[in-house]
This record gives C-alpha cells, sequence and structure tokens, in this order.
C-alpha cells in the first residue's frame, strides 16, 4: 500500500508542471463584440455657425467731459476653420472664424436737438487659440485671441451729417461646449466677447472734422457645426485573458 501511495504522488509531480505549462501556453479568449468608437478632435476642421450678438458702443469727448451711450444687437452668420490636437483627454488648437453681421441701432444726443448716433457692424473676425477636456465625446474648452470688427458710424443733426468707417482690432475671450455626432461630425455652442477698447476716431461729412473717442465692446452667443478630415478610425478594445 504504501509503494502504491508513492508511485501515485510521483505520478502526480510529474504531470502536474506538464498541465500548468499547458495552461500558461492556452491563447487569450478574443473579444467578440463590436468595435468601441473612441473621440480623437485631431485632425483639420471646416464648420459654419449662426447666432446672436449685443454691443455697446460708447462716444467720449476728446477735449470736453461729454459722453453718450448706445446698445445694438441683431443676427450673425458665418464659418470657421481650425486645428486640434489631442492628448489623452486634453484637446488644444487653433482657430480662424470671420462672421457677417446685423448689428446696428441708434441713440439721439439730449443736449443737441434732432441729434442721433447711429452705429453698425458689418463682420467680426477672430484668431484664437483653444484648450479643453474631452469627456467622451463632449469637449469642454476655452479660447482667447485677438478679434478684428468692420465698423460704420453715422451722426445726423439739423439736416447736416458726418460718417466714420472704421477698421477695429482688440482682443476675444470666450468658451463653448461641442458634442461629436459622430466620427466626423461635430455640433457647439460657443461664446465669445470681444473688446475693441477706445480709439479716437475722424468723422467727416457736410460739418467741420471732428473727433470723438469710440468704444466698442461686442458679445456674440453662436450655435455650430464642424466636419472633421481624416478621423482617426474607432479604436477596438484589447483582446482579453477571459
Amino acid at each position: 500500500m504504501r509503494r502504491c501511495v508513492f508511485a501515485m504522488a510521483a505520478s502526480l509531480l510529474t504531470v502536474a508542471p506538464a498541465f500548468a505549462a499547458d495552461l500558461a501556453r492556452r491563447a487569450p479568449t478574443p473579444y467578440s463584440g463590436g468595435p468601441i468608437a473612441v473621440t480623437d478632435w485631431t485632425g483639420l476642421y471646416l464648420g459654419g455657425h449662426v447666432g446672436w450678438g449685443w454691443a455697446e458702443t460708447g462716444y467720449f469727448g476728446t477735449v470736453t467731459d461729454w459722453s453718450l451711450h448706445q446698445d445694438t444687437n441683431g443676427f450673425l452668420g458665418g464659418g470657421q476653420v481650425g486645428l486640434n490636437y489631442q492628448m489623452d483627454n486634453w484637446v488644444v488648437g487653433l482657430e480662424a472664424d470671420i462672421t457677417a453681421t446685423d448689428l446696428s441701432g441708434g441713440t439721439s444726443d439730449p443736449a443737441v436737438p434732432d441729434s442721433r448716433f447711429d452705429a453698425g457692424i458689418n463682420w467680426l473676425a477672430t484668431l484664437t487659440a483653444r484648450a479643453g477636456y474631452d469627456f467622451s465625446g463632449v469637449l469642454v474648452y476655452a479660447k482667447g485671441g485677438v478679434a478684428f470688427a468692420d465698423q460704420d458710424l453715422t451722426w445726423t443733426a439739423g439736416g447736416e451729417s458726418a460718417t466714420a468707417d472704421t477698421r477695429r482690432t482688440g482682443w476675444t475671450a470666450g468658451g463653448g461646449v461641442e458634442v461629436a455626432l459622430s466620427p466626423t461630425w461635430s455640433a457647439r455652442l460657443d461664446y465669445a466677447y470681444m473688446d475693441f477698447g477706445a480709439d479716437d476716431t475722424v468723422f467727416t461729412g457736410s460739418v467741420a472734422p471732428f473727433t470723438l473717442a469710440v468704444d466698442q465692446e461686442v458679445q456674440a452667443l453662436k450655435l455650430g457645426v464642424n466636419y472633421r478630415f481624416a478621423p482617426v478610425p474607432p479604436v477596438p478594445p484589447a483582446s482579453r485573458p477571459y
């Protein structure tokens, strides 16, 4: 009996290493599900936008303490082009946009009978750097950079008039949320604040030229869509050992 027990133990000791080696050599069971789409914001994109804008224009005397303010608002629409680069969940990039606007309005000067100032912004453009964080296909971002505006100003009083057509340069800051709709399409809600400061502006017309300091601030809320070129294809999960 003792010899029989020893013989069985010896057999187990001989077979066990081979069986363990066979388990170690087993190939992992491949994942049988479909690929899991992973949003990658890296690449060039092109898109369009529509929205609404608000602007505040301030007029200030250059030799007196006279001042006047007016608010304007209106629709806007345009396009944008940009380039993103994604590092893990962080996304950085550059974007340029141009927007045609219907921002216009006027106000009267209580100190001068029948006088009126009218302001209109024909277009806006920005060049910004963007930085954001991707929450599984939802990109929350902030942006900042330089802004440009084309503005028409008109003064009228007692049958006389004077105008000033200006190009303004300032700074902009804002942010937004962009949602991936597919590997190539995304939609976003974007906000931008633009400040062009107070520039000395010369009005000319049927009266002697005069100069006012004109301050301009603009806010824009835009709904847009983007098409991303050459997107990274969906990434399948790694094979699982079970």
